[in-house]
């Protein structure tokens, strides 16, 4: 009678630890379904086409190329330092770039705006020229870059 009883004993406790298995099985399925629904979603929704932005002066296409090129967010006063120009007419810069319909990315680093460029623009810049330079600013910010390192 008792090693009948010890046998069932470790029959319901390999019972237990076969539950446990599927339950925490179930909860895994559970999560993989929930990130399976959430990718066919985002498939579902369009991706945003960018538009070409509107012709811009020759000192946008400076502030634009200097976004564009660079890895970091700057800030309207390292624009200005770097193209030499007054901080108040980067500003300004900045917004027209903006109102014609690029996408900066506006972000707060130590008191003062940093401007970038989304990572998909900057992709569908390089494959689709959506901003228009000429290749005379062109040359002249690439050249000022390479001098000021």
């Amino acid at each position: 009678m008792d090693e009948h009883l010890d046998t069932i004993n470790r029959n319901s406790n390999e019972i237990q630890s076969v539950y446990e298995f599927l339950m925490g099985l179930e909860g895994r399925l559970d999560k993989l379904s929930e990130r399976v629904e959430s990718l066919s979603l985002e498939k579902e929704c369009p991706v945003r086409e960018y538009e070409p932005v509107e012709a811009l002066t020759s000192r946008e296409q400076e502030v634009f190329l200097l976004v564009y090129t660079s890895s970091l967010p700057l800030s309207s006063f390292a624009i200005a330092e770097r193209l030499g120009l007054d901080e108040r007419a980067v500003r300004r810069y900045l917004d027209g770039l903006m109102q014609k319909g690029v996408p900066l990315l506006e972000q707060r680093y130590d008191g003062r705006l940093h401007y970038s460029l989304e990572l998909r623009f900057k992709d569908d810049q390089a494959r689709r020229s959506l901003v228009r330079i000429d290749e005379s600013v062109s040359r002249e910010v690439l050249r000022e870059q390479e001098t000021a390192y």
